[in-house]
């Protein structure tokens, strides 16, 4: 049952870390949609990590606020979802649609709309980030993340009270895959940061994203594989050193930067 599990849930992690390098494609000679520009470059790494901490402020400070915070959800994955969309539709249809789904998202909590909506908006918010960075900035980013992951798990164990408040109040961001007792979840930022880091590298390197890409997913099947079935993970360190190692393969391959 833990293989299914495993194989299930990288196949969702595949499918937001495809759709969303689409749509940074795209973007990489189309400009960002209704006047948005991408966060600005001397600013970026500063700006992300600021952004992660005042995010997390934000969810522990509003928690008995449940209107306030899901009316701010709301506008979060509507927007980022309208620039995911607009890779492939006109602007006016684009925010239609993504207005629509996040309504249902809100509405339903139907596990299944939940999941398409997580691989629909990524895309669009990497888009925002990933032309601001270098390959030097996302690498740092992917460490401090990491190392962050893994005192919010194991020591302060506030990512377990942020993942629990988002869940009471439906405004969580990541992937449900069902299982045997529960859920297995993927937390949002377990698939945004990934992301970002192979939408440089498919700009810089092409097609040598795939190293990358191949090797974050299987160890994302390794820890669900291995791990405890009930135990928490802080994920990111595993997926930093699949994306990590893939980089260094396509390094040893010497696959040309573009």
């Amino acid at each position: 049952m833990r293989g299914k599990v495993a194989l299930l849930t990288c196949f969702v992690f595949l499918s937001v870390q495809v759709f969303g390098l689409y749509v940074a494609n795209f973007y990489q000679d189309v400009e960002l949609p209704y006047g948005l520009e991408p966060v600005p470059e001397e600013n970026a790494l500063g700006f992300l990590i600021s952004g992660i901490i005042l995010f997390t402020l934000l969810f522990l400070s509003l928690r008995h606020f449940k209107v306030l915070l899901r009316f701010w959800f709301f506008i979060a994955i509507f927007s980022v979802m309208s620039v995911s969309l607009r890779a492939f539709v006109d602007e006016f249809s684009s925010a239609f649609v993504a207005f629509w789904l996040a309504v249902m998202r809100m509405k339903e909590g139907d596990l299944f709309l939940h999941d398409l909506t997580e691989v629909l908006l990524y895309g669009g918010l990497v888009s925002l980030l990933y032309p601001s960075f270098s390959m030097l900035h996302v690498i740092i980013l992917l460490l401090v993340i990491s190392a962050y992951d893994i005192i919010s798990v194991f020591f302060t164990k506030h990512m377990m009270r942020l993942a629990k408040i988002q869940l009471k109040t439906k405004t969580f961001a990541g992937i449900f895959v069902p299982r045997s007792k529960g859920f297995a979840i993927l937390g949002g930022g377990d698939l945004a940061f990934p992301l970002l880091f192979l939408s440089v590298v498919m700009r810089e390197y092409g097609y040598g994203v795939a190293f990358p890409l191949a090797l974050s997913t299987l160890s994302l099947f390794l820890l669900i594989r291995l791990g405890k079935e009930k135990k928490a993970y802080p994920a990111m360190p595993f997926l930093t050193l699949g994306l990590l190692l893939g980089f260094l393969l396509l390094q040893l391959f010497q696959y040309p930067p573009l």
